[in-house]
């Protein structure tokens, strides 16, 4: 197949200047066949020279060699639109649809060519190889991105293990200002942890955080995904700033930071592996010295220093920083609530509300509070942290239902417990109880006992409960059932005595009978 110049560079030989068959062949170096086809194709078209100059060149070159022409006899292309739709939305791949391919057309292309003539499907019709300009605004993004190559540059003497370090790196959108530094994983903390520090080195607050499609961001709904959208929507809150990642499989969606990353890993890691470092501290301490070396250069292509761009252009545009860092928080997921409605952390367990049983949450833990939230990050209580060996179980009343707070009453209290309480009602509540906790063998044995005279004053008169106490001490009958029977009889008749009196302002039911006022 040959090109437009080649094509029409013959036709001029040929149809213009006249010149002979070996002439045109040698000064286009053409074999026969390819200079015959030209002609015969030339001949065939009907057209003049004049006519091809004012065509389309693609439109030339696919009049001399016509796609099915160019493609081996009997050997069908696939339907590249439908492959298209299915690897823009993540189920397939190019290879696994090659397979599928060669699966229906066991004599088709392989796959070299099989990608050749999709790339080529992709440019006619998506223009997958054109870039959009960008303008970029200042102070407005901030890309981030995990570095790809992972040395192993810190060693330990205890064990004598040397481990990988992890670089998180981040670009400003208009300075190309970046920030990088070495972890042990890229495990979710150290990803907000490097966010934090990031800002904390720029000094201010972009209105978009760019970070790449991290593995557990993109999964489907798992707990994985869930701490990651709930870390997110915090460290949005604190900043107040908004975490916008690029697309899917579109790199160029942050190639800023993809500059930076390749520029760590061409300048930055080779430089670090000149060392061997004892502690990530001081691999970072060097990470950040070489870091201040980059930023304080003269770039070639902004045409000056790149912090100062920064301070010019991007931070006035930022935000300020908040005044409080953003905290440390160690998230956990309890994908379902447990019977006992405690979710344990560290050793722990922290009640939540009974209702919340079976249900998803997710525990955020810092130094000095435990938050439990809904999977909607909706805090639903929020308990001091307990670095006590005991008690184990951190409960709150009102989490429990009605009969669970009634066993827990008894369980927890005390003689003086249950006299306090009495005590409040009246002097003859207290000696009524007095007299009922002596009467049994354990004062433990008085205590249903007690817990019930005392609950069943719950939202009555205490002068009035203290008289049916009074009552029971001077019948000689201070027992549970018997003061319930006398307050039942006293409060039913309470109720009678509290009927309305007759009073000559009060028209009863007759007054609207009219017609007995006549």
């Amino acid at each position: 197949m040959q090109n437009y110049k080649t094509i029409m560079q013959v036709l001029n030989l040929r149809m213009v200047q006249k010149l002979s068959r070996d002439k045109c062949k040698g000064r286009c170096k053409l074999g026969n066949g390819t200079y015959q086809r030209i002609e015969e194709k030339f001949r065939e078209s009907g057209k003049s020279y004049d006519d091809l100059l004012k065509m389309n060149p693609d439109e030339v070159v696919s009049l001399f060699y016509p796609e099915e022409s160019v493609r081996r006899k009997k050997i069908p292309l696939p339907n590249f639109e439908k492959i298209y739709k299915s690897i823009k939305n993540n189920s397939s791949t190019v290879f696994m649809e090659w397979m599928d391919y060669k699966k229906d057309n066991p004599n088709g292309y392989q796959y070299t060519q099989f990608c050749e003539h999709y790339n080529r499907f992709l440019k006619e019709n998506y223009g997958d190889d054109v870039s959009m300009a960008v303008n970029r605004v200042p102070g407005e993004k901030l890309y981030i991105d995990w570095v790809g190559l992972r040395p192993r540059l810190v060693y330990n003497q205890d064990d004598g293990v040397v481990k990988e370090a992890h670089f998180f790196v981040t670009s400003m959108g208009v300075s190309n200002m970046i920030y990088a530094k070495a972890y042990e994983n890229e495990k979710l903390p150290n990803f907000i942890d490097g966010t934090r520090c990031a800002l904390e080195y720029y000094g201010a607050v972009p209105k978009y955080l760019v970070p790449d499609n991290l593995k557990a961001a993109v999964t489907k709904h798992t707990k994985d995904e869930l701490i990651i959208n709930t870390a997110y929507e915090d460290l949005e809150n604190h900043y107040e700033t908004t975490i916008l990642p690029p697309p899917s499989l579109k790199p160029k969606g942050k190639a800023s930071v993809e500059r930076y990353v390749k520029f760590v890993e061409t300048r930055i890691i080779p430089e670090l592996r000149k060392y061997t470092f004892p502690s990530f501290e001081a691999l970072n301490n060097k990470l950040f010295e070489l870091i201040n070396k980059t930023n304080n250069e003269y770039s070639k292509k902004l045409k000056a220093v790149k912090r100062e761009t920064f301070e010019t252009y991007d931070k006035p545009m930022m935000k300020i920083l908040p005044d409080v860092s953003f905290p440390l928080v160690e998230y956990k997921v309890v994908p379902k609530v447990p019977g006992n409605y405690h979710v344990e952390y560290d050793g722990h367990y922290y009640s939540i509300p009974f209702s919340y049983y079976d249900k998803t949450v997710v525990v955020k833990a810092t130094f000095t509070d435990i938050k439990i939230v809904d999977e909607n990050n909706c805090l639903i209580y929020k308990h001091p942290r307990s670095y006590k060996v005991f008690p184990k179980y951190i409960t709150i009343d009102s989490h429990m239902p009605s009969s669970h707070r009634f066993y827990k009453e008894i369980n927890e209290a005390t003689s003086d417990d249950f006299l306090r309480r009495a005590n409040r009602i009246g002097p003859n509540m207290g000696k009524l109880c007095k007299i009922v906790m002596y009467s049994f063998k354990h004062e433990e044995q008085s205590y249903n006992s007690l817990n019930g005279i005392l609950h069943s004053c719950d939202g009555l008169s205490y002068v009035m409960c203290d008289e049916v106490a009074k009552s029971c001490i001077d019948a000689g009958c201070p027992t549970y059932s018997y003061f319930k029977k006398a307050l039942t009889i006293t409060v039913n008749s309470k109720s009678k005595d509290n009927n309305l009196p007759k009073h000559k302002n009060i028209r009863g039911k007759d007054f609207y009978k009219w017609w007995k006022r006549w």
